[in-house]
């Protein structure tokens, strides 16, 4: 959970800053998510395959260390392959989550700005969230 945290939290800020192509950027995030669960595990399998495996094709061709392992087949490195697999497939439901938290943060920042200045805000007053409640909702996610 704290590496979705940490990641879906670094995502969430790129994509609540301005830039163009954001659109875009917010609906590729999905695709990891999206992806029903049975295929993601076979695809991770064919991942890290200890014969024809991209993680072990590229090992071999690079010459680095690693080429021999069967990584699904050991303890550690299963369990490794595990939480690589897990964080692929939930940070960008969590940077989502935090993005919808930073844009209600941005709403009711602004909410209260408004009402300071005379505006009479409708309906924002229930919305009303300001960046040091972020915490709160951080808490409530984790």
């Amino acid at each position: 959970m704290f590496f979705e945290l940490v990641i879906g939290l670094g995502m969430a800020m790129i994509m609540h800053s301005a830039f163009k192509g954001r659109g875009l950027l917010r609906t590729v995030v999905l695709v990891p998510y999206a992806i029903l669960t049975v295929v993601t595990a076979i695809t991770w399998q064919t991942i890290f395959n200890p014969e024809l495996g991209f993680v072990t094709t590229t090992l071999s061709s690079l010459g680095l260390p690693g080429a021999d392992t069967v990584w699904l087949g050991e303890r550690g490195w299963a369990l490794a392959v595990f939480v690589i697999a897990d964080v692929w497939k939930t940070a960008p439901f969590m940077a989502l989550l935090l993005l919808a938290v930073l844009l209600t943060a941005m709403l009711g920042a602004v909410a209260g700005l408004a009402s300071r200045d005379g505006v009479e805000v409708v309906g924002m007053e229930a919305a009303a969230v300001s960046y040091p409640r972020f915490l709160d909702h951080l808490a409530t996610l984790a």
